[in-house]
């Protein structure tokens, strides 16, 4: 955070004026982000905006004197001491292999809950083996997510399941219908039982014989001393 210029704030050296409106940019910026409401999120989610804006200004900073050379020394120490820019990320960007550091955060695993370091530290060519790597856990996730959830509507609503498999020729729910929750099984139920009523009588009655007489997974079926499940 800048240090509050005062009247007895010594005055800035020379450049300062052309650089002043883009740093009164990055801190009207950094205002907003700091006023907004962090309800619903998580502690390190509404920290990012204001490590997204360190860090530009801190990059802006460091183009202007180590890559544009636009700015003097004396300036360029101004900056640094009145903390418009961060020295010690500044330092780091200075070093081979932290060119593109994010924040210092990246590299301090003790802030990590598994004590490893940012995306931003995996080199270039293994960058895609670890994204791929994501997206195969993000797809377990999702999968396992999904089970989850026709397990609980099962144990939920074994009536509504029941009561749906009846009308169902085959015995079988329908695939997709369990993963859409109670309000899709009635849906359906809904669905399927105007359908039948729309048939003729004899048809309704073949349809229902059929389903009763078709086995389905909670079919018992005794077979001598065994009873098993179909």
């Amino acid at each position: 955070m800048p240090k509050i210029r005062t009247q007895r704030t010594k005055r800035p050296p020379e450049g300062f004026d052309e650089i002043e409106p883009t740093l009164e940019e990055f801190a009207r910026k950094m205002r907003d982000v700091e006023n907004e409401s962090h309800e619903g999120k998580r502690v390190v989610e509404s920290t990012w905006p204001v490590f997204r804006i360190h860090h530009q200004r801190s990059r802006y900073i460091y183009d202007l004197y180590y890559k544009r050379k636009i700015i003097s020394r004396d300036l360029y120490d101004y900056l640094i001491k009145n903390k418009y820019a961060d020295a010690n990320l500044i330092a780091k960007w200075k070093k081979p292999g932290f060119e593109k550091l994010c924040c210092l955060r990246c590299i301090q695993p003790k802030d990590t809950n598994f004590g490893t370091t940012c995306i931003c530290r995996v080199p270039k060519e293994k960058l895609g083996e670890v994204l791929d790597r994501k997206q195969v856990i993000r797809r377990k996730v999702i999968a396992i997510g999904k089970m989850s959830r026709v397990y609980t509507v099962l144990k939920e609503h074994p009536e509504l399941v029941n009561q749906l498999k009846a009308l169902s020729l085959n015995g079988k729910i329908p695939i997709g219908i369990l993963a859409q929750g109670e309000k899709g099984i009635k849906e359906e139920y809904t669905t399927a039982k105007n359908k039948l009523s729309s048939k003729p009588a004899k048809e309704q009655k073949d349809h229902l014989s059929a389903s009763y007489n078709c086995p389905t997974p909670n079919y018992k079926i005794t077979m001598g001393s065994r009873e098993e499940h179909v």
